[in-house]
């Protein structure tokens, strides 16, 4: 396995953990909602700024529809979180969303992680 490997699956075994110790210090603090719209938001930023900062680097620009589609929806969701933040917690509906972000973002990283440690790859980051 080659570094740019280990790197990947370093960061997405460290990214697993904060999601899982996220939600068990949520449980156990009583603020679950709180805390994970906060790591939905900061996971969200941080994807948008890496696809910046990967955009940059490159001189052809082919934008795909899947990638447009995906990019919408983690401006969406931190749009949604910070939103969620701001307002108090006013609504049931955002209280299920952050929910159901937090879960896709946890199965999109576990199924990337053992898609990682089944495939070789040449190089991912």
């Amino acid at each position: 396995m080659n570094i740019s490997n280990r790197f990947g699956n370093f960061i997405l075994v460290i990214s697993i953990l904060i999601h899982v110790g996220v939600f068990i210090g949520g449980l156990v603090t009583n603020q679950l909602v709180g805390s994970i719209a906060l790591l939905n938001a900061i996971f969200g930023f941080i994807i948008l700024t890496y696809w910046t900062q990967h955009e940059m680097r490159i001189t052809q620009h082919a934008k795909d529809a899947r990638e447009i589609v995906f990019l919408c929806s983690e401006v969406l969701i931190v749009a949604v979180s910070i939103y969620f933040i701001l307002s108090g917690r006013l609504y049931y509906w955002l209280t299920i969303l952050q929910y159901v972000i937090f879960a896709l973002h946890l199965i999109m990283l576990l199924l990337l992680f053992a898609f990682m440690l089944t495939f070789k790859m040449k190089k991912l980051f």
